[in-house]
This record gives C-alpha cells, sequence and structure tokens, in this order.
C-alpha cells in the first residue's frame, strides 16, 4: 500500500513571525529562585535557551527586536517571580487604541536564561522559534509549534513536543519509574540514553523508519506505518516517542 502523506504546516493566527529587524531593546533581570523552584516561560515569536548553573537564582536576559518602533514599545516582557517560581512572558500591547494592531505586531523576543541546575522547568513555550536545554537535572516540559527542541545532559522526567520540526533529547542518566515522552509531526525523534539504561519502550511513525541500539525489533502496522515495542535492562523507565512524518532513532551515548 502507498504510504499516505499528512503533512501539516501550522502558523499561529495573526501572528507573523518577525522580519528583519531594524530597532532592538534588551531586557536583563536576575531573581532569587531556590534549587528546586519552578520556571516557566511562554513566547509567542523567537526562540528560548536554558542554560544552568549552581546558584540559587535566575538569570534572564531577552532581546526584543521589531521593525518599527510602534510596535518595539508594544512588545512587553512580563516577569512575575518569588523564590519558588520565576515566570516570564511576551505579551502584545494594543496600539494606538486598535485591537487589531496587537495582531500584526512584527516583534520578536529572543529568551536566554540560566537557572539552578535542578530548578523544574515546567512550562517552556514558544510559536515560531527554537528551544535549546542544556544540562537541565529537574523535570522538563517544552513545546513549540514551528521550531527544533534540543535538550542536553537530562536526568529527570522530560516531555517534548513540536509540530513543525525534529527533537533531539540526550540523557545522562535514567532513573527508575521515570517518564520521557517525544512527540513530533513532522520531523524526526533522536533519543540518546546510556547504554545500561532500563525501560519500557514504544515508539511509532507514520513515514519514516525506526532504529536502535539495543536490539529491539520493529515491525510494520496492519495498514500504514512502523511501530516498536520492548523492553531495555530492567524496563523500570517509561519511553513514548512518536512522529507522523520523519524517522525515530535511540542510541547509546
Amino acid at each position: 500500500m502507498r504510504p499516505l502523506f499528512f503533512g501539516l504546516f501550522f502558523l499561529f493566527p495573526f501572528l507573523p513571525f518577525a522580519a528583519k529587524a531594524e530597532v532592538t531593546a534588551n531586557v536583563e533581570e536576575t531573581r532569587a529562585l531556590a534549587a528546586t523552584g519552578e520556571v516557566i516561560v511562554e513566547n509567542v515569536n523567537g526562540p528560548v535557551t536554558i542554560e544552568t548553573w549552581d546558584k540559587p537564582e535566575v538569570r534572564l536576559v531577552a532581546v526584543k527586536s521589531a521593525r518599527t518602533d510602534a510596535d518595539l514599545k508594544a512588545l512587553e516582557v512580563r516577569i512575575d517571580s518569588t523564590e519558588k517560581r520565576f515566570a516570564a512572558k511576551t505579551v502584545y500591547l494594543d496600539k494606538d487604541g486598535s485591537w487589531i494592531k496587537k495582531f500584526t505586531n512584527t516583534g520578536e523576543v529572543r529568551y536566554t536564561l540560566t537557572v539552578p541546575h535542578t530548578a523544574t522547568l515546567r512550562h517552556i513555550e514558544t510559536v515560531n522559534g527554537a528551544i535549546s536545554i542544556a544540562n537541565a537535572h529537574g523535570r522538563v516540559a517544552a513545546k513549540t509549534v514551528n521550531g527544533r527542541i534540543e535538550a542536553r545532559g537530562l536526568r529527570h522526567e522530560v516531555e517534548l513536543s513540536t509540530v513543525n520540526n525534529s527533537i533531539l533529547a540526550e540523557f545522562d542518566a535514567i532513573a527508575d519509574k521515570q517518564d520521557i515522552a517525544l512527540d513530533t509531526v513532522n520531523g524526526s525523534v533522536l533519543l540518546r540514553i546510556p547504554a545500561d539504561a532500563g525501560a519500557d519502550v514504544t515508539a511509532s511513525t507514520i513515514n519514516g523508519t525506526i532504529e536502535n541500539d539495543f536490539g529491539l525489533s520493529c515491525d510494520s502496522t496492519k495498514w500504514v506505518g512502523r511501530k516498536l515495542e520492548g523492553t531495555i535492562g530492567n524496563g523500570a523507565a517509561r519511553i513514548r516517542l512518536k512522529t507522523i512524518n520523519g524517522a525515530i532513532e535511540i542510541r547509546k551515548r
């Protein structure tokens, strides 16, 4: 049977990804945050980068850019923080009293945060932009629509989701009862885990291949696509990988 093609391309309504910027402004903040505190970032247009350190605080650098001064002034980064929670959000304000201009703003925000390495990345989200995470040892939940997600140095439960791009997740360690979920639509999934990891694994794709370094067998489904189900080591963790148009790889790191 000829494979079906479910090509999808999602765009956020009314908010175009910014063209070449002409004006910029920086927002820089440092706030106290407990070592296991929560971090939330909600962006629309622009990438989000998360780095880590041993300090009990968050350092944020947000670079705002737009094609006009009016768009830049109507682009706001709102921060709400306590010692247990840090949240940053992109807000598009009304311009000139016209609500429609709020949805035609050409601006974008590029976020870079440095957080405690054991912090919980509770909700990291953008619509049109990539997400990059390095050496986050707490729980991680991140999603975008039009952008790649790349996360390395992971050690805890992870949930990563995109629509129109690929996902790479690399783990330094996998603990018992740990959940890992990587999900995309139009893109590949690459998971790298320690050779001695133990996990129950399920992976599926419609238009793509599934490969692994752990000797697990992959079968064609009854109608279309491929699926892998198997156990690595003691099977104590749970790994779920899914795409529609793309390949899946599970590699030893």
